[in-house]
């Protein structure tokens, strides 16, 4: 609850250049969740365009004898597009272009099989910020899709457009995030 109506802020992420993070096993993340133990993988850091976030269902009038009945909606896609800034270390490269096809050659160098592939799935976590400081955790239990499209230019690194189409668990829930509550320090009038 906002202290005075001056005090109110968005959940507008700007500051989205924290770690994304990465694990092989669909996990149950929370706000205090330890991302140095348990198999997590930091694959890239948000690049000033950050993240996008795309929910959409198909819907369909409910009609009967030319009343209409409201709307009914189905087949609901939640889809999460990381844009990373940072992606050539192998764990990274092994989730946007498949584990199998990422291996060391004989002198030292990464190479990239480019084939098809399926897409990766695990729990994907964004770290950001709201636009006034407090932490955001967003969290996708999904699956990436094998297209993926980045650029490489002159005046900028490398960025990847990766996919991430969350999977519903048994109670539909296909992603979530956290925002920190601000603290309320003022003291309630009776």
């Amino acid at each position: 609850m906002a202290k005075s109506q001056n005090s109110v802020t968005s959940a507008q992420a700007d500051n989205v250049n924290g770690p994304v993070l990465y694990n092989s096993t669909v996990t149950e993340v929370t706000p205090t969740t330890d991302f140095t133990t348990g198999g997590w993988k930091v694959i890239g850091y948000g690049s000033t365009d950050g993240i996008s976030v795309e929910q959409t269902a198909d819907d369909q009038d409910k009609t009967v004898w030319g009343a209409n009945l409201g709307t009914t909606y189905s087949n609901f896609k939640d889809v999460l597009t990381l844009h990373l800034a940072s992606f050539a270390d192998q764990d990274a490269l092994g989730v946007v272009f498949g584990a199998d096809n990422i291996s060391t050659t004989a002198d030292g160098y990464t190479k990239v099989s480019v084939k098809s592939r399926q897409g990766t799935r695990g729990t994907f976590v964004v770290l950001a910020k709201t636009d006034d400081g407090r932490s955001m955790t967003w969290v996708y239990n999904g699956q990436t899709d094998p297209n993926v499209s980045y650029d490489a230019t002159e005046s900028d690194i490398i960025t990847v457009d990766l996919n991430v189409t969350g999977i519903a668990n048994a109670n539909g829930q296909t992603s979530y995030f956290f925002i920190k509550n601000e603290e309320d320090n003022t003291t309630p009038t009776p």
